[in-house]
């Protein structure tokens, strides 16, 4: 499984999914009725689904939010969802979350467990982050340029 992964993610996309794609409109947001059907066959719960909406539907209309409920009902899931969504509508980011240096391995098995996004977790030596700001963040040229 892992060289199947390595493998996907050496390949490059065709060019036209560098170009850069601008944030929907807000007359473009649709409110999801359903679950969409993450890998794995995962689904959000309802109350998770209501907040991948109100995600969605701030970004749209270009607001800035805030997930704030108890603990342990699912913030983690409704915000990978979200950049989820983000970049299937085709904005490549990099997407950079900061977290609690002792939640990143649970963010990156979350993200990998529910998403075919490459998760690269961006800590260590400045020699290891420039490591990763060299060969993971962005498509080269043919002239080795991002």
């Amino acid at each position: 499984d892992k060289i199947n992964q390595f493998k996907t993610f050496s390949e490059i996309p065709p060019k036209e999914k560098w170009k850069f794609k601008k944030r929907p409109s807000a007359d473009q947001w649709t409110q999801l009725k359903e679950s969409p059907l993450y890998k794995g066959g995962n689904t959000l719960r309802p109350y998770q689904l209501e907040g991948l909406n109100w995600l969605l539907f701030s970004w749209h209309n270009n607001r800035n939010c805030i997930l704030a409920d108890e603990m342990g009902l699912g913030k983690t899931i409704q915000s990978l969802t979200f950049v989820n969504a983000v970049w299937e509508y085709g904005i490549r980011g990099p997407f950079l979350i900061i977290a609690p240096l002792s939640t990143i391995p649970n963010w990156q098995r979350e993200f990998e467990g529910w998403t075919e996004m490459n998760v690269i977790v961006y800590h260590g030596s400045q020699q290891s982050k420039s490591m990763i700001q060299e060969y993971e963040f962005y498509y080269k040229n043919e002239k080795g340029e991002p």
